[in-house]
């Protein structure tokens, strides 16, 4: 027990508060919104040369349409024992940091991102660069940072899922709750958007011209799609966006409708989409046509046997430490929903405890980037004694 708690300690005085929270600060009050190219890119540019000062390869994938996606590895690049992954996108719009710059009240950290996700992204930087010497030398490391998570990482999804394939373990640093809990489970997505097409007329002449009325057939849809839902399995179905029509006495030749359905099981989105397929084959109204514009979706992240193992380990282990490890769902969606899949051990919110993601009240708490710290360093050191 002494030796743990020991452990424990020579963890605590690797870790540097105030360089943390200096680094913070800078990472924060540049704006970094995901359609904010230029944004990202300072972001990126910031990390790359850290993780190459540390010894690490730099790969920087050019984005088109969104930042940058760095892919950074160090002892080799076939197989990773320990994959970090974080998003350097936020959801805010350029002049935002500016107008709410990072600060801290004593106890917590607030500012545009400061919880989703830069106190993660600077997380591993610290962690990494702490490792003792014994153990950097045993690991293969891969640490990714994409540009794109806030819009569902379109472009970036490809080089997750590629990385992700080779490794152990998979480590995402959204923040933990700011009850400290992981996630190992998130919900998955089916997201629709639809077009219904069906034949303008004058609205005084509805009985003696040929029409069909494409917000009348999207009106029936509409109770349908919201039937799919299901409470007893937590399969969610919300209509939220509507859009059709041009004037009041015009019959409407077309309509749009968005549609988000989420659910923890993979077999609840096969339903959703067979009865959505169903739908288009069968309209309601005589004459209107209906057509998939666009469609996203995401597997739900469901525990692998080696996480529920890595899991029970750690929150037996991490008690007798003195510190807290736990899990609890999550109904929200990451990057983890993508490889989670793809590798034995993946857990998500693994970064410092934060909360109010997207608002302005969205803040971390101080004393949770050392706790992040210490558990990862912990697990690190952990899985590099496995190679002995």
């Amino acid at each position: 027990m002494e030796q743990k708690t020991a452990s424990r300690e020579e963890f605590e005085k690797r870790f540097c508060k105030e360089e943390y929270f200096s680094q913070l600060e800078e990472l924060v009050n540049l704006d970094s919104g995901s359609t904010d190219r230029e944004g990202v890119n300072r972001i990126a540019s910031y990390f790359a040369p850290k993780f190459e000062a540390l010894g690490f390869e730099v790969q920087r994938i050019r984005g088109e349409e969104t930042g940058d996606c760095l892919v950074m590895n160090r002892g080799g690049r076939e197989h990773y024992d320990v994959l970090f992954l974080g998003h350097m996108d936020t959801v805010f719009p350029r002049g935002t940091a500016e107008e709410r710059p990072f600060r801290m009240d004593g106890e917590k950290a607030y500012g545009p991102g400061v919880a989703d996700m830069k106190n993660g992204l600077l997380a591993i930087y610290h962690i990494v660069r702490a490792l003792p010497r014994e153990a950097a030398d045993k690991l293969s490391l891969c640490v990714v940072m994409n540009p794109d998570e806030e819009i569902s990482s379109s472009f970036s999804t490809p080089i997750l899922i590629e990385q992700a394939s080779k490794a152990d373990h998979a480590f995402v640093m959204e923040s933990a709750l700011l009850t400290g809990e992981a996630c190992m489970e998130r919900k998955g997505m089916v997201q629709y958007t639809l077009e219904f097409q069906g034949i303008a007329a004058h609205a005084g002449y509805v009985y003696e011209t040929r029409n069909a009325s494409a917000i009348l057939e999207m009106a029936h849809w509409i109770p349908a799609l919201s039937a799919l839902g299901d409470r007893e399995k937590r399969t969610s179905a919300n209509v939220g966006m509507v859009s059709g029509g041009t004037a009041v006495n015009v019959v409407p030749d077309r309509a749009v409708l968005e549609v988000e359905f989420r659910m923890w099981e993979e077999s609840e989105r096969r339903r959703i989409e067979a009865a959505v397929e169903e739908m288009l084959a069968h309209p309601f109204v005589e004459g209107v046509s209906v057509r998939i514009r666009a469609k996203h979706g995401k597997l739900p992240m469901s525990p692998s046997a080696g996480t529920l193992d890595f899991v029970e380990h750690w929150r037996g282990k991490a008690g007798k430490m003195g510190l807290f490890f736990d899990v609890k769902q999550r109904g929200g969606l990451s990057d983890a929903n993508s490889i989670a899949a793809y590798v034995p051990v993946c857990l998500d919110g693994m970064g410092p405890r934060g909360g109010m993601d997207h608002g302005v009240d969205e803040h971390m708490l101080v004393s949770g980037a050392r706790d992040c710290f210490v558990l990862l360093s912990a697990m690190l050191l952990e899985i590099a004694r496995g190679k002995s």
